[in-house]
């Protein structure tokens, strides 16, 4: 996330938490399979727009596990995807 949009969501957070934003992330983003791009834009239930107060508690989220992944004792496969377009692979390391 630039830091701009993290400057100004941090702001927000405290002038107007719930004001809803268009992440602007384009659908054809979350697949290259078409069909299912096609079923998520079509979904009724998918949410389109993000608040501040949701961005700080994912962060928040995010720093929880952060910090206890060195708790992890179970043997794991990630798997990632290195043509991902919404998420760098290279974050996930």
């Amino acid at each position: 996330v630039p830091w701009i949009k993290r400057t100004l969501a941090k702001v927000m957070l405290r002038v107007w938490p719930t004001l809803a934003v268009d992440p602007g992330l384009p659908p054809a983003d979350i697949s290259r399979d078409p069909d299912e791009v096609k079923r998520y834009v079509e979904d009724k239930r998918r949410v389109t727009v993000l608040t501040p107060g949701w961005a700080h508690a994912m962060e928040q989220a995010i720093a929880r596990v952060e910090s206890s992944a060195e708790r992890l004792t179970l043997p794991m496969l990630w798997a990632l995807g290195s043509a991902d377009r919404l998420c760098d692979p290279q974050a996930s390391l």
